[in-house]
């Protein structure tokens, strides 16, 4: 395992904050979540200010507040994420995405695997994202909001690794 170098790249959040940072529009209303709880009001797609991972409170403008944010989610995903062993085996690799809504108390709700790869890849990232702490909620006119929020992770196997699985298949 020491010679898998695990890069899971996660886009970043200055291109959610410009899909987030036109207008506010209306998605669903009331939508029954799959925890069996509700969302109280609408979940927007795009709002003024994007939700954030925590913890970057203290940074002075909101450029630095999303490069924290971003930084700290990435630690949080390499801290937490295990390559699979099937995806491993098989030399799966590519991009899972995980929705869900950010809630106005910052709560995540809704999960879905909106874009699968397959090998396990998609059932791990999604454990990893539900086992993010409460998020800061995103803003609509100053406003805490629901909004709907995909995450791609990249699972990527280092070279050797890639090609160690290709000479094994061929072997096979």
């Amino acid at each position: 395992m020491n010679q898998l170098k695990i890069l899971f790249l996660i886009l970043s959040a200055h291109l959610y904050a410009g899909c987030f940072s036109v207008s506010a529009s209306m998605v669903l209303d009331h939508q029954v979540l799959l925890d069996s709880t509700k969302i109280e009001g609408e979940i927007y797609n795009v709002v003024a200010q994007a939700p954030r991972f925590p913890g970057c409170e203290a940074e002075k403008t909101q450029i630095a507040k999303n490069d924290c944010a971003t930084d700290k989610m990435l630690k949080f995903i390499y801290a937490n994420i295990k390559y699979p062993e099937i995806a491993l085996d098989e030399g799966i690799q590519g991009i899972s995405v995980i929705g869900f809504v950010v809630s106005k108390d910052g709560s995540l709700h809704n999960f879905k695997i909106i874009r699968a790869i397959g090998g396990g890849c998609d059932e791990e990232a999604m454990r990893v994202v539900k086992s993010m702490p409460q998020w800061e909620p995103g803003l609509q006119e100053g406003k805490a909001v629901n909004v709907q929020f995909n995450l791609p992770i990249k699972f990527i196997l280092d070279d050797a690794t890639a090609k160690k699985n290709k000479k094994n298949k061929k072997n096979k």
